[in-house]
């Protein structure tokens, strides 16, 4: 079995990836204007911006996904669950973190950012549990870059599911309330957080990391987007830099 055979990344950023340079993948689930902002933001901080969409049955990486597409005019999104009935059927959409964090993977990206983490259950099933896109981070090698944990999930019992799984949880800048006591580092340094995920990934331990941008926690959602968009690229700089 191939699985890169449902990748697509389009010429620009594969370019990049191949050369080694910085890229920040983005879930594409959120406003339009948050997402650009996003994309603008990894752009202007000197990354490759790398929005996740599925694009007729391929996980697509690299375009944005443009509102004036009929593809992307009814209003779907692709997490973990439903992703394999988008393939197989050669559907488009927009991505929820879950299904962003496994593309990001996929295709060599280590730095992801998004607003907040705490993916909706399917279907509108009650929360509980681990959501479904702590549940990827806690199998795949990202690091996800946000600034909060999203309603109606506790975020201690998020953290703390997340910390018994072998996920190291990173301030950055600030932290959300209760979370200094379960942090692993708090630092406002870019490059001590890509050390630290070098190490992780060096030892081969599984899973990703969380990197938690506390002070943007009451921003407008754009900002939220921004302000996490604009630290996973520096820490994609960084981690690039250790070759």
């Amino acid at each position: 079995m191939n699985p890169m055979k449902y990748l697509a990344i389009e010429g620009d950023l594969a370019h990049a990836i191949a050369m080694g340079r910085p890229a920040v993948a983005l879930p594409t689930a959120d406003a339009p204007a948050a997402l650009a902002a996003a994309a603008e933001a990894v752009r202007g901080n000197g990354c490759i911006d790398a929005p996740v969409t599925v694009f007729e049955g391929l996980l697509r990486l690299g375009s944005l996904p443009r509102q004036e597409d009929p593809h992307f005019a009814r209003p779907r999104v692709a997490d973990c669950g439903n992703l394999p009935v988008f393939l197989a059927e050669g559907g488009s959409a927009r991505t929820a973190l879950s299904c962003a964090i496994l593309a990001a993977s996929m295709a060599g990206i280590s730095l992801l950012a998004t607003p907040l983490i705490g993916e909706p259950p399917a279907g509108g099933l009650p929360a509980r549990g681990l959501p479904a896109d702590l549940r990827s981070l806690t199998r795949t090698p990202v690091a996800v870059v946000c600034a909060g944990i999203a309603s109606p999930f506790e975020p201690a019992a998020c953290l703390a599911g997340l910390r018994r799984r072998g996920v190291p949880l990173i301030g950055f800048g600030g932290f959300l309330e209760g979370f200094a006591l379960a942090a692993d580092l708090v630092t406002e340094d870019p490059q001590k957080v890509a050390r630290t995920l070098h190490s992780k990934w060096s030892l081969g331990l599984p899973g990703g990391a969380l990197i938690l941008l506390g002070s943007a926690a009451e921003f407008d959602p754009q900002a939220r987007f921004t302000a996490c968009a604009l630290v996973a690229s520096a820490i994609a700089a960084a981690y690039a830099a250790l070759g």
